[in-house]
């Protein structure tokens, strides 16, 4: 058999689970406080005295306690000091494959009321960003497949749901979900308006799927209906005893409402600490739900090489250094940075340069070709009221500068073409927008001062225009160098700066050679020189080393 490296595919080996019922409350309590057991005493006595803490609690032997505490301080390392529990829920954020973003809700509290708040902040983003998400919860996480255009603070998404109108958001997100559809027909069988036997013989299961359609329709017709004649806004419930039912085990048998509703309080009153991480990769702790079963799918697209959340590529086992996962490498960071900076060859593609930049501090190896566009009345420079410092901008923008630079000066003074000049005046906050979105294309993480030096604009027009862009999903803002504060970057950008992140650490990991692979078994074997064993405790080394083999009776007889 040859193994090869497998560049970080998922295992596509199948699986046999099916749904069943979610943790009880009791259970994630519990989980919960190992978690924070496990946080405390590795603080205080270090590693040793967290596993001897799991071994009493759980009566488990130490070898499994010890990887049940590597697990967890692996995944508590890559979420910055933090471990999950019923009074910490984290909210961790990376990039796929893909240019989307994978959000994931570390909330230990069961996947009852994981579902219900997976399902309610789908519904949310999908009402606040005109976009059908993929969700997936399991008793530890719910996660949410963003695409490229959400870009929004981390810090906002515990108040997408309110607590005075949470159970109707939910109500409204779960009429469209499997779970509905499956408990519709599971309630069709038991009121008998849908039979599993007709003439002693039973009935074909794609005949009851389409009886329990017909059902839908003649009682629930809204959801029936086709999209296009169905009126914007919320779905209107029938009050009708198979649709009660059926919504009644949506809340409280498959998900658990109320405790979705405490838990959203609880946000709303600040009694549940709420921590906000970006990382370059999953940490160990999302590894669950980014390769959850179908049964974990909260929306319709039930195919698993279609879902968003296996274009993140996974580590195998425990990262050696977790506290770097959250942190961009600085080499990728300038890499980007002069990859994104314009490699100007000729006057056009410097008139094309500043068409995108609306104006542009002078550089030294531009000059030849500014001088040659300003000679064809194709830019100008641009003095301002009050200031020494002149900007480069194409002719073409002037509408936006006088917007942008009231009384400014413009030398040589070009005049905008007359299909331009008959649009008339350019809205100033319009401007202000396309300038920053221009300078943040070329710039990398960058600071608002930067933006406001490069763009010469004030810092507070910088930052309207920077949360214009995030709105739409362009700009995006973190911490990503240590010592700088809060910086922005275009997303395109900071996904490439994140690809090659994980490229430099995925390139740490190679294949071995032939010959090293035979040092390696011949040491484990300990048939090499140094290694060898004797006695009665190499034997019994041996003997534990070889635990499992599966080896035939006569080999062993020979031994």
């Amino acid at each position: 058999m040859r193994v090869r490296d497998a560049a970080g595919r998922h295992p596509t080996i199948p699986f046999w689970l099916g749904e069943a019922p979610g943790r009880t409350e009791e259970l994630s309590e519990e989980v919960s406080k190992l978690r924070r057991g496990v946080a405390e005493r590795s603080d205080d006595g270090g590693r040793d005295a967290a596993i001897e803490y799991v071994e009493e609690v759980s009566g488990i032997e130490d070898f499994a306690a010890a990887l049940v505490v590597d697990y967890l301080n692996a995944g508590r390392a890559a979420l910055g000091g933090v471990l999950p529990s019923d009074e910490d829920i984290v909210f961790e954020r990376f990039f796929d494959e893909s240019g989307g973003m994978q959000l994931i809700i570390h909330a230990p509290l069961g996947s009852r009321i994981n579902r219900a708040l997976g399902v309610g902040l789908r519904k949310k983003f999908c009402l606040n960003f005109d976009f059908e998400l993929q969700a997936a919860a399991s008793n530890d996480a719910a996660l949410l497949s963003l695409g490229p255009q959400h870009s929004f603070p981390l810090e906002d998404v515990p108040a997408f749901l309110r607590s005075h109108n949470v159970q109707d958001a939910v109500t409204q997100a779960v009429l469209r979900s499997p779970m509905f559809t499956a408990r519709w027909r599971w309630n069709l069988n038991r009121s008998l308006a849908v039979l599993r036997r007709k003439g002693g013989k039973l009935n074909p299961f794609n005949i009851q799927r389409m009886e329990a359609d017909d059902v839908m329709a003649a009682v629930f017709p809204s959801l029936a209906a086709c999209q296009d004649n169905t009126p914007a806004g919320p779905v209107e419930i029938p009050d009708h005893p198979l649709v009660r039912e059926t919504l009644n085990d949506c809340l409280t048998e498959a998900m658990d409402i109320d405790g979705l509703k405490a838990l959203v309080t609880r946000f709303e009153q600040g009694t549940i600490r709420v921590h906000f991480v970006d990382t370059v990769e999953p940490s160990v702790l999302a590894h669950e739900i980014l390769n959850g079963a179908p049964f974990t799918y909260l929306d319709e697209d039930g195919e698993i090489g279609e879902r968003r959340s296996r274009a993140v590529p996974l580590r195998r086992g425990l990262p050696v250094e977790p506290r770097e996962l959250g942190r961009l490498d600085p080499d990728a960071i300038a890499r980007v940075r002069a990859e994104a900076v314009p490699d100007v060859r000729d006057p056009d593609e410097l008139h094309d340069v500043l068409l995108s930049l609306v104006a542009a501090r002078p550089r030294q190896e531009w000059t030849e070709h500014f001088q040659a566009l300003a000679a064809g009345g194709r830019c100008f420079e641009v003095h301002r009221v009050d200031a020494t410092d002149v900007l480069w901008a194409a002719t073409e923008r002037r509408g936006e500068l006088e917007a942008l630079f009231p009384g400014a000066r413009f030398v040589e003074d070009h005049q905008l073409p007359p299909a331009l000049a008959a649009r008339g005046g350019a809205d100033p906050d319009g401007a202000e927008v396309q300038m920053v979105q221009g300078h943040l294309e070329i710039s990398g993480p960058v600071t608002v001062g930067d933006l406001a030096t490069a763009t010469a604009l004030s810092n507070s027009s910088v930052t309207i225009a920077l949360e214009a862009l995030r709105a739409r999903g362009i700009a995006v803002a973190g911490e990503f160098e240590p010592d700088e504060g809060l910086q922005w970057c275009a997303r395109r950008l900071l996904a490439r700066i994140h690809s090659y992140t994980r490229e430099r650490r995925r390139a740490q990991v190679r294949p071995v050679s032939r010959e090293e692979w035979e040092q390696f078994l011949q040491a484990w074997w300990h048939v090499a020189p140094g290694t060898q064993l004797h006695g009665r405790a190499g034997v019994a080394e041996v003997i534990e080393q070889l635990q499992g083999a599966e080896w035939p009776a006569g080999d062993w007889e020979r031994i």
